[in-house]
């Protein structure tokens, strides 16, 4: 005596491709989610959210936003929030970078910004084809 039914093939089929169709839609949605959010904090100009905005980037390695990076690179104001307190808008853009091309910089990422950090991102980012 068995308890429950065994499914045919056809149907077992059916039930996994339902199963990894419903997956997939999460996670696209779950991606989607993330970038409307990011663009909504990048439309803000004060440094908290910006400091996040580049901080999602770089936790998402979304290389769709490198060429945003690197427009004003430098920019030295600091997030006065708790969550990010003392974080740069700099120190942010350039940990982003670090995360999408798992480079080392050759200087430690600091809130003081450092010339040399953003050329080496920019020539990784060159030789890649992200920027000309």
């Amino acid at each position: 005596m068995t308890i429950g039914r065994k499914i045919n093939k056809p149907v077992k089929g059916i039930y996994i491709f339902l199963i990894l169709l419903f997956t997939a839609i999460y996670f696209i949605s779950l991606w989607s989610g993330s970038k409307n959010r990011i663009d909504s904090l990048l439309e803000k100009d004060d440094a908290y959210h910006l400091v996040q905005a580049y901080h999602l980037i770089g936790e998402d390695k979304d290389t769709s936003y490198i060429k945003l990076i690197f427009i004003n690179p430098y920019d030295p104001r600091t997030s006065n929030h708790f969550k990010f307190k003392g974080m740069s808008i700099y120190q942010q853009k350039m940990w982003a970078l670090k995360q999408m091309s798992g480079l080392i910089p050759p200087h430690k990422i600091t809130s003081d910004v450092d010339s040399s950090i953003v050329d080496y991102y920019r020539n990784w980012a060159i030789k890649n084809g992200y920027l000309r």
